[in-house]
């Protein structure tokens, strides 16, 4: 399997639409501008990004589930 894949990057670290993906290159450019004229959106996106990862996706997450596996 391709570690590089979508499901891989997605589904597994950001859910509760965390990930943001574009249906088309001008969906494309209607996001980045979305994002690049409204720092309120940026900062709310980018903070319950890091929030999801702080609370699921440390090292100290990843060493308790390789313990919790031996």
């Amino acid at each position: 399997s391709d570690v590089c894949s979508s499901d891989l990057l997605t589904e597994d670290v950001f859910t509760n639409d965390e990930l943001i993906v574009a249906d088309d290159p001008d969906h494309f450019q209607d996001l980045i501008h979305a994002f690049t004229i409204n720092p309120d959106l940026r900062k709310e996106h980018i903070d319950k990004c890091h929030e999801t990862v702080m609370n699921n996706h440390t090292y100290e997450h990843r060493a308790k589930q390789i313990l919790d596996k031996l």
